[in-house]
């Protein structure tokens, strides 16, 4: 297991290396050109809860989140996930578990302003029940759950990650992010790695408001048409 924490470590400061060296802040004060916000959806791939399995398989479920832009590098969400009622056998059933994400974007810029890579921080709320099949200690200390006893999670941990988004057509675009969920652990460890995460989905950006020349009024708009992925149509 120690041997899993250290690749996704490994995979994370390397996606922050090349970042850093291929994507740069803007240097001057300029106008934000960002979305106002930007509603998503996505698949998600995670393995839960990693003390509470005997497995470090993903599951898949379904990933909501908004995203608002206040400035041109910063972004903050807000993310919810559902995971279907499924067993883990031979020690859990009718497991019911979802998670409540906020998360700052820190965001880096390519010359065509159509991708963007971000590092993310924030936290995570994470809630998880399920009926015990077998006698076991679920967190390997002196206590115990007797087989068909309901056993419920509720904790907080902090996630680290790294993701992108790329502009498809208009206002619609694509975005994923890979992060890691850290916690205190209950055993010797300080600090474990609770759970590991992938989301690949599809946004839908409202565009900043704009004042119109005649009266001073804010419009809204949808940004920047694209055709063809050509650079006229980005424009």
């Amino acid at each position: 297991m120690k041997n899993i924490y250290k690749s996704y470590f490994l995979l994370f400061f390397l996606l922050f290396s090349i970042s850093l060296n291929s994507f740069a802040f803007t240097k001057k004060k300029e106008k934000n050109t960002k979305p106002l916000f930007q509603l998503g959806a996505a698949a998600i791939y995670s393995s839960i809860d990693l003390s509470m399995y005997n497995n470090s398989i993903n599951y898949r479920g379904i990933h909501y989140r908004f995203v608002t832009t206040p400035t041109n590098i910063f972004s903050l969400s807000l993310e919810y996930s559902t995971f279907p009622i499924h067993n883990t056998t031979p020690v859990w059933e009718n497991i019911h578990t979802r998670k409540f994400d906020i998360n700052g974007h820190l965001s880096f810029t390519t010359n065509n302003e159509l991708t963007h890579i971000f590092l993310l921080a924030g936290i995570n709320r994470h809630e998880w029940s399920g009926t015990r099949t077998i006698y076991r200690d679920p967190y390997q200390l002196n206590t115990v759950t007797a087989s068909g006893d309901v056993f419920r999670v509720n904790r907080y941990c902090a996630n680290i990650g790294c993701g992108f988004t790329q502009v498809l057509y208009e206002n619609i675009g694509l975005f994923g992010d890979f992060r890691l969920v850290l916690g205190k652990s209950l055993t010797f460890e300080k600090v474990r790695v609770y759970d590991a995460v992938t989301t690949i989905g599809i946004n839908i950006s409202i565009a900043q408001p704009k004042l119109t020349k005649g009266n001073r009024r804010k419009t809204f708009g949808i940004g920047k048409k694209l055709y063809k992925w050509t650079e006229k149509g980005s424009k």
